[in-house]
């Protein structure tokens, strides 16, 4: 359950299942990170853009029936960075974001805190004509 908040957003389930006054790599670290090197990755993808191509004139048939064909041929990528910037920065951040979804269901799992408190709730699906109720009860 507390996983569903790091998939939302990296370090926000660290609050839930760890003090983090002791980590030595905050939540907010990883925020910061996952965010700042996918908006990185897309910021690269904007400045990114094809050279200007050019038209080249290529002999077609033998010697006795030929003819010139134009062909128009795209220029190179040109990369902001380095060739790959943009997906490299990407999977960095998703990998930091996936890294902490990890974190946050392993410490969950043994937290007993966590764990006590979900047994004292009850969620619960009725069907009927109208629709579909759920119910959730806690007890206190």
């Amino acid at each position: 359950n507390i996983v569903f908040f790091s998939i939302l957003m990296p370090g926000l389930g660290d609050y839930f299942v760890a003090d983090y006054h002791t980590l030595k790599f905050k939540p907010y670290y990883r925020t910061l990170i996952s965010y700042g090197l996918i908006g990185m990755g897309i910021y690269l993808d904007k400045l990114r853009y094809r050279e200007e191509g050019h038209w080249e004139n290529m002999l077609r048939g033998n010697a006795h029936n030929s003819w010139y064909e134009e062909e128009y041929i795209e220029g190179p990528i040109h990369y902001p960075l380095f060739k790959g910037d943009k997906e490299l920065l990407i999977a960095m951040g998703a990998a930091v974001w996936f890294y902490d979804v990890i974190w946050v269901f392993a410490k969950g799992s043994n937290n007993t805190k966590i764990l006590s408190s979900l047994k004292k709730t009850n969620l619960s699906f009725d069907y009927n004509n109208k629709g579909l109720n759920i119910n959730f009860f806690y007890d206190f």
